[in-house]
């Protein structure tokens, strides 16, 4: 009677090892840009859409309100951002913006760009899929013939 408990329990044993061993086994990636249970599900189509901006400069705390626009680019790790910063205005004119995902946050990685041929921004701000709002720090650099003034700005979106 021992040796049949004992031959029962190892079997019990090696069987939840088997099993946790096989239920364990390491999930594939997705391509960049991408999620889901088959990798068809683009992390940027949580990002797009209209927001209500609310920007402060920092050195002077003067409040710029506007509506910036996200869109898809060609590239799907990037979004366009019309209307950013109520500085760069026309669909024309269009910020592109590297993304990354991590839980329930979307990082963008704004690198230095003229969208207008003149006036340089750059920056970087996160997005929080929960509260469906976007957090951001930027700088924009007027053209020498302007100043050459450095104007860093921090902001709030809120998707509509």
């Amino acid at each position: 009677m021992k040796k049949a408990r004992l031959i029962l329990s190892a079997s019990l044993i090696a069987l939840t090892a088997s099993t946790t061993i096989i239920s364990c086994g390491k999930d594939e990636a997705c391509n960049a840009g991408y999620e889901g249970k088959n990798c068809d599900v683009e992390i940027r189509e949580q990002l797009i859409g209209t927001f209500d901006a609310v920007d402060v400069t920092t050195s002077t705390n003067e409040t710029k309100t506007y509506t910036p626009i996200i869109t898809k680019n060609a590239t799907v790790t990037v979004v366009n951002i019309q209307e950013f910063g109520a500085f760069y205005s026309g669909s024309a004119e269009l910020v592109t913006s590297n993304i990354t995902k991590a839980g329930n946050t979307i990082t963008f990685d704004i690198p230095s760009q003229k969208p207008d041929g003149e006036y340089a921004v750059s920056g970087k701000g996160t997005y929080d899929i929960s509260s469906k709002k976007v957090t951001i720090t930027y700088t924009l650099t007027e053209p020498e013939s302007e100043g050459g003034r450095i104007i860093n700005r921090t902001g709030n979106w809120t998707k509509k």
